[in-house]
């Protein structure tokens, strides 16, 4: 196979990059690396057929922290290795001409564990919590400045310095929705959604009124564009959130200034909603809730796909079709025995579809085992108020988040972005709600840990 100069630039590039980020990450304070593979999550910096530069830092950072002894802590090990066992069998049932779609695909999953256990172990050396989680302020930032080039050059293709490379996503005019950093306008309603309830905790304990200023703006800029992304799943989902916030936190809030939030809030929000519709193009969310019709309780726009995935999930019920649901060109390949297969647009019929029920199963092990730490974490308060409602902000972005899955799969080989996003900020909730007295465990013993924080 020939290769370019443009693919040589960007193989010397990624090598030089790789190294360079090694040696870094191995020689100064993990906040440096572990913060930057964070503030890099939603901007996949190389992408092809075999993963995002963003996968080949995360394992050399990875094997960084592992040789300076920085990862010594292995929680939920068992059930990522239950999880992976699972994949394994699932491949075994795919066209060996397959396997190295899907051996791509598991390193990418991979690149999520890897990065969960550096992050994790990181928070839980550090002594404190609250400059970790302002991380994702920053990645915020960073979001918003991605939507707002976005939304001033339109449709037409931007590409950063003129580099293919660097090119953003792309939006057709047809649809009007913003597309945002993260792919696709969906997944990107549901990063907002969680950015926004996490930017209400944190405003709940700014301690400055500048800070609460800067975060009061950025809830605007998060609400503005979650409803340019005409995401109507992602629209709901933080209606039903905002009301859960407000009552998961009342004890922390009282009553009067609960009310005066969700006052604000709505008047806050309707401005906004009211100057978007007005003034963007991309104004079709309110018109897309008043044209949705349901069939059986599923939206007319996923009907078709929902059915689809019923006709194919029996062939294959109870290990799946395989780990990567779309190939790399497939459809000018010829592969004997391979399915063509849709996306589901729904996290659980996407599992089922893919790794089957034990893939199923072996997921809401993992989403349960977290929940059961944060809700076990509750019963032990350090007598810090920020610290002690963080087992009650991970239950609630967990409840979101798998809610708005319904209507998405954050799994699909292409949103590693998504996945990073979400794999850190979990490591992150769990590292900061651990007991003093959890265990530190490596190797076999790491085998036994159960879920429970202590």
């Amino acid at each position: 196979m020939e290769i370019t100069d443009s693919q040589w630039a960007q193989l010397i590039s990624a090598l030089a990059l790789g190294v360079t980020f090694f040696v870094v990450a191995y020689i100064t304070p993990p906040r440096f690396s572990v913060g930057l593979l964070i503030m890099l999550a939603p901007f996949q910096i190389i992408a092809s057929r075999f993963g995002t530069l963003n996968i080949g830092l995360i394992y050399l950072v990875g094997a960084a922290h592992l040789l300076r002894g920085r990862i010594r802590s292995w929680p939920f090990l068992a059930l990522f290795g239950f999880i992976f066992f699972v994949y394994m069998l699932s491949m075994s049932q795919t066209p060996r001409a397959t396997y190295f779609d899907h051996a791509f695909y598991l390193l990418g999953i991979g690149a999520d564990v890897v990065l969960f256990y550096v992050v994790y172990n990181h928070v839980r050396q550090s002594d404190d919590v609250e400059p970790l989680l302002r991380l994702f302020l920053w990645m915020n930032a960073l979001i918003l400045l991605y939507c707002v080039i976005q939304l001033a050059t339109g449709y037409q293709r931007f590409a950063f310095l003129g580099i293919h490379e660097f090119e953003f996503a792309e939006m057709t005019e047809q649809k009007q929705r913003l597309v945002g950093p993260f792919g696709t306008a969906g997944t990107n309603g549901e990063v907002l959604v969680l950015q926004i309830l996490l930017l209400g905790y944190l405003l709940m304990y700014a301690r400055t009124r500048l800070s609460r200023y800067i975060i009061s703006g950025m809830l605007m800029g998060n609400f503005a564009f979650l409803v340019m992304t005409g995401s109507r799943g992602s629209f709901l989902t933080l209606v039903g959130s905002g009301f859960l916030f407000l009552w998961f936190f009342r004890r922390t809030l009282g009553a009067g200034r609960a009310f005066r939030i969700a006052v604000a809030a709505v008047t806050s929000f309707t401005v906004v909603s009211v100057i978007v519709v007005t003034y963007s193009e991309f104004n079709v969310l309110y018109a897309r809730l008043e044209e949705t019709q349901l069939r059986e309780g599923i939206p007319d726009t996923r009907q078709r796909a929902f059915e689809y995935a019923w006709e194919r999930i029996p062939e294959k019920l109870v290990l799946g079709h395989g780990p990567q649901l779309r190939l790399w060109e497939e459809q000018t390949r010829v592969i004997p025995g391979h399915v063509f297969l849709y996306f589901p647009h729904n996290l659980y019929l996407f599992l089922v579809l893919t790794v089957g029920l034990f893939g199923l199963a072996a997921y809401l092990l993992l989403f349960w085992a977290f929940y059961a730490w944060w809700k076990r974490a509750r019963r032990h308060p350090r007598g810090d108020p920020f610290v002690d409602d963080l087992p009650t902000l991970g239950i609630l972005l967990l409840i979101a988040f798998l809610v708005d899955q319904l209507k998405i799969e954050f799994l699909r080989s292409q949103f590693s972005d998504h996945q990073q996003y979400m794999f850190a900020l979990w490591a992150i909730l769990l590292a900061a709600t651990a007991t003093r007295k959890q265990p530190v465990h490596s190797g076999v013993a790491a085998l036994r840990e159960h879920a429970a924080p202590s």
